[in-house]
């Protein structure tokens, strides 16, 4: 994963800072999430969000869900990233544990929040690079 960074990213015509929060859910509270599937998850995540051009900046894996901020690039489209998470991590879960055998490993429903930081020196600075 990768450290914290807070600085401002460019692309030709953009200044930005884009981060979300992101909770998904397994479909059975019933189902824990132990250590070997940890990694396994972990990898797929991984991969998924690097092919997007976006970092992991925190990754949390608890008995029934999972938690982590995504860094993020404008033209990222984030449903692509969760659906694409959520389709391969269950088939790969469910083709090497026997607990996931029965149906979806993930609730459909997921919470995406928007982190802000609004700073007056970002905005200020910003509107020094304009003119």
């Amino acid at each position: 994963m990768k450290e914290r960074d807070f600085k401002i990213q460019s692309s030709r015509y953009v200044k930005y800072r884009l981060e979300a929060f992101f909770l998904i859910t397994t479909k059975n509270e019933n189902v824990i999430l132990e250590k070997e599937h940890h990694a396994i998850i972990t990898e797929i995540l991984e991969d998924i969000v690097k092919r997007n051009d976006c970092d992991i900046v925190n990754l949390k894996i608890e008995d029934t869900s999972i938690g982590f901020i995504l860094n993020f690039l404008t033209r990222t489209t984030l449903s692509k990233i969760i659906n694409s998470f959520k389709a391969v991590s269950s088939r790969k879960l469910r083709a090497n544990f026997s607990c996931f055998k029965d149906g979806s490993v993930w609730n459909r429903k997921y919470l995406v929040l928007s982190i802000g930081d609004i700073d007056t020196e970002h905005i200020n600075k910003f509107k020094e690079d304009c003119k």
